[in-house]
């Protein structure tokens, strides 16, 4: 009964292999494989922050192209602002605008701190004259470097003047 047969032998043979074969696998082989699994996950990670690196890159020389682009028109834009320690310069432009049109005009300016703080200086025009001065007076307005919003207009006409009550708004340059 001790004595093996020839097929009992190769059979217990093939065990001996298969449970070495499982134990390589178990012991030397799935550990690698996880190392494998571990690295391939770290390069997919890297390859995405590389990504995203390559992407603020590109966005960093965009804006500098861009910056560069509007950089000459720098100084046009700041003529659309006024300085607030300037005032008296846009009032005297205005002023300049009125006696060259021959207007009679009166100017209200807001001094809220709220809208000073918005950058946003909000005024005023009462404005008497004829429809043609107050036509030309408005387009010379207009056609001032410094942005001019003009929120209302409203105007009543008496006998052959014409008196118009202008709404608006100037911006200054925000605080740097």
């Amino acid at each position: 009964m001790n004595k093996l047969t020839q097929n009992n032998k190769i059979q217990a043979l093939i065990g001996v292999f298969v449970i070495l074969f499982a134990a390589l696998i178990i012991f030397i082989a799935y550990p690698y494989y996880v190392k494998i699994q571990d690295t391939n996950n770290q390069i997919y990670e890297q390859r995405v922050q590389l990504a995203i690196l390559e992407q603020q890159r590109l966005n960093v020389e965009q804006t500098h192209q861009d910056y560069n682009k509007i950089k000459k028109d720098l100084d046009t834009i700041q003529l659309a602002f006024i300085n607030t320690d300037d005032m008296l310069k846009f009032i005297s432009g205005l002023e300049q605008i009125a006696a060259k049109n021959s207007i009679e005009q009166n100017i209200n300016l807001s001094t809220s701190t709220n809208n000073l703080i918005n950058n946003k200086l909000p005024f005023v025009l009462n404005l008497r004259g004829s429809w043609k001065n107050i036509l030309a007076y408005i387009s010379d307005l207009e056609a001032l470097d410094t942005y001019i919003l003009i929120d209302t207009l409203s105007y009543t006409k008496n006998n052959n003047s014409l008196s118009v009550i202008l709404s608006a708004n100037v911006f200054s340059q925000p605080i740097q």
